[in-house]
């Protein structure tokens, strides 16, 4: 499958990055009543979303209730959430399939957004809840379907019908994290890159009595050994977070002389304490001959698993 992705900036205006809230999934059997976990104002797609009960959703029975129905043509009312969450005014929206409904909203901060899920399953209706940080949207192209796809972190949102995309480009990179000591006195979070493994050395040296890099420092210098610095350079994020946190790379996309990367962040295991990490991701010079270094950016998604 031939794949390009690129951030909503690219199709509507600048990106959101970098927030600190939190992103919650849970799943458990729909309720009567449906108590999120933010206070979401009630709107007329919404109460589609509050009174479906699994039957089958059509795209007129979407439209007659100011809803989305996923697949169909773009539609006003999605390029207005699009516009909506951009302007970090207050946003929501309703997308619907065959057997799914799902509210999305957001409450004018840009720092956060409840995703709210319902699906039809064999034994009746599931509920699911989401609850994301940093609301940053983007869009991949999907050259096989000829469609828009649209996330927030690693939710499909909605797919639109699309002849092509802007040139966007999804890189292939090689993704690790290192735990590092929790009582480093360096700042959190900042970022570095490295080009060579003297950048590295550089690095190790400055920082390696207060961090403790040496897994790190054996990871740059197998990468050197095998050549790996003549064709790559590695990016690092270095990273705070609470409790003992799982770290996922969703994808690095190249557009617009702008590399970001999008790192999922999962905090629901122990939540004592603060943890600090070194993230590094190699990616190939091939991809970066239009990238600056100060044009690089992590989106790091908040995911703390709730009940």
């Amino acid at each position: 499958m031939d794949i390009r992705i690129f951030p909503m900036a690219a199709v509507l205006s600048a990106a959101i990055f970098f927030s600190g809230c939190a992103f919650s999934d849970h799943y458990v059997k729909d309720p009567d009543g449906v108590n999120s976990a933010a206070n979401v104002q009630q709107d007329d797609n919404e109460s589609f979303f509050l009174n479906w009960q699994g039957e089958k959703v059509t795209p007129g029975t979407a439209a007659e209730n100011n809803c989305v129905f996923m697949g169909c043509s773009d539609s006003g009312i999605w390029q207005n959430f699009l516009v909506d969450i951009i302007a970090e005014s207050t946003a929501s929206v309703t997308v619907c399939s065959e057997d799914k409904v799902m509210h999305i909203s957001e409450s004018g901060t840009g720092s956060t957004a409840l995703v709210r899920i319902k699906e039809k399953k064999d034994d009746g209706v599931e509920y699911a809840e989401r609850l994301v940080s940093p609301v940053e949207v983007y869009s991949i192209y999907n050259e096989e379907e000829k469609q828009l796809e649209y996330y927030l972190s690693d939710i499909l949102l909605n797919k639109v019908p699309s002849s092509g995309g802007d040139g966007s480009v999804n890189v292939p990179v090689e993704y690790s994290d290192y735990r590092v000591s929790s009582k480093a006195a360096a700042t959190f979070p900042y970022q570095k890159y490295f080009s060579s493994y003297g950048d590295f050395e550089d690095y190790y040296d400055m920082y390696h009595k207060t961090l403790g890099l040496d897994s790190l420092k054996n990871a740059m210098r197998k990468l050197d050994d095998d050549g790996g610095f003549n064709t790559n350079v590695v990016f690092l994020y270095a990273d705070r977070s609470v409790g003992d946190a799982k770290y996922k790379f969703l994808r690095a996309v190249v557009t617009d002389k702008k590399l970001t990367i999008y790192i999922q962040r999962d905090c629901s295991g122990n939540m004592s304490g603060v943890s600090k990490w070194q993230l590094t991701c190699t990616v190939p010079g091939e991809y970066l001959s239009d990238v600056a270094p100060d044009a690089v950016h992590w989106v790091i998604y908040d995911d703390v698993s709730q009940g």
